[in-house]
């Protein structure tokens, strides 16, 4: 009912409006953050205590890897300005996600890089949510290890779900979106058949 009123996709550009301005938002102010550090540094050089972890060490590289993920993933899926797709495979249709997707992640480096970029992604979200967990001062030493756990599950559910979508088009392990339109005319035809039937039989 909603689409008659605000189209197919409005809610769709809303969420993509917020998750550019939350984007946006958090680029500045990390900006704003690198420079106040600066400034508070000391004037005379000092060793600086190297980042204890992996994610902490490539924050900043994850981050513009993200960054420049963002422009990819909008270009392709959304704009369309980026085409590559499994050759036999319909091009980019604005909003046929499914085909759109099916056809590049049918690309075994395009569903390749993606798995890279949400690696780099949960990795990025590891180490936000440990630090967010010590900026508001719930980290202790008795609670340290159970939040660095939590934040670990956080990443690792979150690369095992989105990294699934291009795997599991990649390997067929879901259907085309031929094979799905067939199943549901397939699907269709039995439950119409089956209502025809049961008026028949009450009759």
């Amino acid at each position: 009912m909603g689409a008659e009123f605000l189209g197919n996709t409005t809610f769709l550009w809303f969420a993509r409006i917020g998750l550019i301005i939350a984007v946006v938002l958090h680029v500045v102010t990390i900006i704003q953050l690198v420079r106040r550090n600066r400034a508070g540094q000391p004037t005379r050089k000092v060793k600086r205590r190297n980042a204890s972890t992996l994610a902490a060490k490539w924050m900043a590289v994850s981050g513009t890897l993200i960054l420049v993920f963002i422009v990819v993933h909008l270009a392709q899926f959304t704009f369309g300005w980026i085409d590559i797709h499994e050759p036999g495979t319909e091009g980019f249709e604005y909003g046929a996600v499914y085909s759109n997707i099916w056809g590049a992640f049918n690309v075994w480096w395009v569903a390749l890089f993606y798995v890279a970029m949400m690696a780099m992604v949960c990795m990025h979200v590891y180490h936000g949510a440990w630090s967010m967990c010590q900026t508001l001062g719930l980290d202790a030493p008795d609670r340290n290890k159970l939040i660095r756990t939590g934040s670990a599950g956080v990443a690792i559910v979150l690369f095992v779900g989105f990294s699934a979508v291009p795997i599991a088009m990649l390997t067929n392990a879901i259907p085309s979106p031929e094979e799905s339109l067939e199943s549901e005319s397939v699907r269709i035809d039995d439950t119409e058949h089956q209502e025809l039937k049961l008026s028949g039989d009450l009759g």
